[in-house]
């Protein structure tokens, strides 16, 4: 469904798409459609292949701290530009038309808020389009990554134990030769779990983005471009600064780097990352059994609710803020 299809009477949203093909650069509307969605390709490809090199899929206990580490920072850099890219693209929109919003011009032509509102929202998410699949195929590949691992993990058999030589190299069984993995990995997931979670991975990155944008609008509605900048910056990372360093963790004197291992509610700092993460995760909990699906499932529950929150927040703050600066009657709904 085309974005100005889905509000078609809504002169706003018709009006933005417009300006947009217009004024943003040409380069730029490209890399927001398509070029964005190459770079997430590459790197997803990267994070999957990059594995293979130096046999790290499965062996011992999973890709490694080092490999992981590196994963980590380079989703939470990926998930940092691409809310640092809606914020802008909300407080934008919001404010290049301020100058001739009048109260009487929208009054006359019967333009609500409600209708201001849901315009500028759909047009960012059009300007949008090419970061919402970008992010969700990082997010995707992340999953692929993590989920690979522990698969190989649970059916890997050295090619010395199968046919009796020392070759170098892995092969998939149906049976697990090492006793570690057939003690700690009894059941792998199950192919309508990792459904779930690819489906949950899926939630999250769009909604995500919704409401990085839903608060950069409210931003574009407070004072001038830095001002709204600023304060739509604060609103969007106060979770993910107090959730970084609450200390209600199993082990919150340890690094920053495993916190999202530790705890579902970390979700709430890295919106939804750590649910991806922990899709492939070896253990939990003390005894050192393989984690189930729930917590996986709470991790991405709590990022769902906060993006939820965000939105309903976003709209009634953009609502009174556009009431309180005479933007239309207060007749109008």
């Amino acid at each position: 469904m085309r974005f100005k299809t889905i509000q078609p009477n809504n002169p706003i949203l018709r009006l933005e798409i417009n300006y947009q093909r217009r004024t943003i650069p040409r380069w730029l509307q490209w890399f927001d459609r398509f070029g964005v969605i190459v770079l997430a390709v590459v790197i997803s490809l990267i994070l999957l292949f990059a594995p293979l090199n130096g046999d790290l899929y499965g062996s011992n206990a999973g890709l490694g701290p080092e490999t992981l580490y590196l994963l980590v920072y380079c989703v939470w850099l990926t998930q940092l530009v691409v809310i640092i890219r809606c914020v802008i693209a909300g407080v934008n929109v919001m404010r290049h038309h301020k100058a001739w919003w009048h109260k009487d011009i929208l009054s006359l032509s019967g333009i609500t808020r409600k209708q201001i509102l849901i315009g500028k929202f759909w047009s960012s998410l059009y300007q949008l389009r090419g970061w919402i699949v970008a992010f969700g195929i990082i997010n995707l590949a992340v999953v692929a990554l993590m989920s690979t691992d522990l698969a190989v993990y649970c059916y890997r058999s050295s090619l010395e134990d199968v046919r009796g030589e020392a070759i170098r190299g892995v092969v998939l069984s149906p049976y697990t030769a090492y006793q570690l993995q057939a003690e700690y990995c009894p059941n792998p997931r199950q192919a309508n779990q990792y459904l779930l979670i690819i489906i949950h991975a899926v939630a999250t990155s769009i909604l995500g983005i919704m409401a990085s944008t839903a608060i950069g609008l409210v931003g574009g509605l407070i004072g001038n471009q830095v001002v709204g900048l600023t304060i739509a910056f604060f609103c969007r990372f106060v979770p993910v600064v107090i959730f970084t360093i609450f200390p209600d963790y199993p082990m919150w004197s340890g690094s920053i780097i495993i916190r999202w291992y530790e705890s579902a509610w970390f979700s709430l700092a890295d919106g939804g990352l750590t649910g991806s993460l922990r899709s492939g995760s070896f253990w939990y909990g003390p005894d050192g059994r393989m984690m189930t699906i729930e917590p996986i499932l709470r991790a991405f529950w709590a990022a769902i609710g906060m993006y939820i929150a965000y939105l309903v927040f976003a709209f009634f703050v953009s609502h009174i803020l556009l009431r309180r600066q005479g933007f239309l009657s207060a007749s109008s709904k």
